[in-house]
């Protein structure tokens, strides 16, 4: 019976161990799967981030686009602002440079050819004005009362005079007319006033035609500016729904990476309990398995004790055999002594009755009797 006790003993605590065993490895697999888990998190944690620091160089890179763009704009203004300045003040020092009353002749014996020219003048003018405007019937009209006036050349900067200096041109063709009564022999080095009338008016012309060029230019120019001014707000704007929509995602981003450490902090958390319970469950399989080692260790003493008794016994067993075969040995000595005993007692009685009858026959001979 103590044996068969033992026996259960033995097997429950191997039922407990295997019990044991099994809950540390679901226990073991638990922690891999929430391990698992927390590493898919960090991941995705991971993969949020540079999805977001990707995200962010995209709205930094828009942003230095959209300043970029405005940059260009800025410039693109101050250029056209700076080109209609330069062509302002290229027609104005143009118109400035051309002055009818520089080129009036310096004789009053001129005057019929100046009415000559003045009426010539007069045609041209009108119709430079049709060709270049207001500021060209203005000269036109003043060349014409000149009969052919001096003009300044505004492109090389060099003034044309009536065949002497401007101040004597000026003065003898100003308001005393002193020099009326030298004659036509006082003229002979003067200009032409009809071709200097005609040079005047290509000169008026050739202004014109450049400042229709001019202003052909930049009305090109300002069409080009118009176009890339409205091209580079087209990208503005679109560039401005990137950067909104970049922000937009980036603070979904944001809240899913909020979303990921608050899941990765539970996730955690979630750990740290496993691992709580683990290294308790540790710590209680370990006192269990050493408890059960001692079991063990008492079983296996009570076993070895078992199997001691158990050869002592079947010693003792063979030993009480010997001795019940010893003691049938000896019982059957005994009868076997007691049968000779009562053969020699018989044999002694035997003896002695022969003794007898010897020693009777010889104290009394047979012929004493007889």
């Amino acid at each position: 019976q103590r044996r068969a006790a033992m026996t259960r003993e033995l097997e429950r605590l191997t039922q407990q161990a295997d019990k044991a065993e099994r809950a540390k490895i679901s226990a073991t697999a638990a922690v891999a799967a929430v391990q698992a888990r927390a590493d898919e998190e960090a991941t995705a944690e991971s993969k949020a981030q540079k999805s977001l620091a990707t995200m962010r160089q995209l709205v930094d890179s828009l942003q230095q686009r959209k300043k970029d763009l405005l940059a260009e704009r800025s410039a693109i203004l101050a250029k056209d602002e700076a080109l209609r300045s330069e062509l302002s003040e290229q027609m104005k020092a143009q118109l400035a440079a051309f002055d009818p009353d520089r080129a009036r002749p310096s004789t009053q014996s001129a005057s019929k050819a100046g009415d000559d020219g003045d009426a010539g003048g007069g045609a041209d003018g009108g119709g430079y004005g049709a060709d270049g405007g207001g500021d060209g019937a203005d000269g036109g009209g003043g060349g014409g009362a000149s009969g052919g006036g001096g003009g300044s050349d505004s492109a090389g900067g060099s003034s044309v005079s009536n065949g002497g200096g401007d101040d004597a041109s000026n003065t003898s063709g100003g308001d005393n007319g002193t020099d009326a009564a030298a004659g036509p022999s006082s003229r002979v080095g003067e200009v032409d006033p009809y071709k200097e009338h005609a040079r005047l008016r290509g000169k008026l012309l050739e202004l014109a035609d450049e400042f229709k060029a001019n202003e052909t230019a930049a009305d090109v120019h300002l069409t080009e500016c118009a176009a890339r001014l409205r091209t580079l707000e087209g990208a503005l704007t679109q560039v401005q729904q990137e950067v909104e929509e970049a922000e937009a995602s980036g603070v979904g981003l944001e809240a899913r990476v909020t979303e990921i450490v608050d899941a990765l902090s539970v996730v955690q958390e979630e750990i740290g309990g496993y691992t709580l319970k683990f290294q308790n469950f540790n710590v209680s399989a370990k006192a269990s398995s050493e408890a059960f080692h001692d079991k063990a260790a008492g079983l296996t003493d009570a076993t070895k004790r078992m199997h001691s008794a158990d050869a002592t016994v079947r010693q003792l067993k063979a030993l009480r055999a010997e001795q019940s075969k010893e003691l049938k040995v000896l019982r059957e000595l005994e009868t076997a002594k007691e049968a000779e005993y009562a053969k020699v007692a018989a044999q002694t009685a035997k003896m002695v009755a022969l003794c007898e009858t010897l020693r009777e026959e010889l104290e009394f001979p047979p012929e004493a009797k007889g």
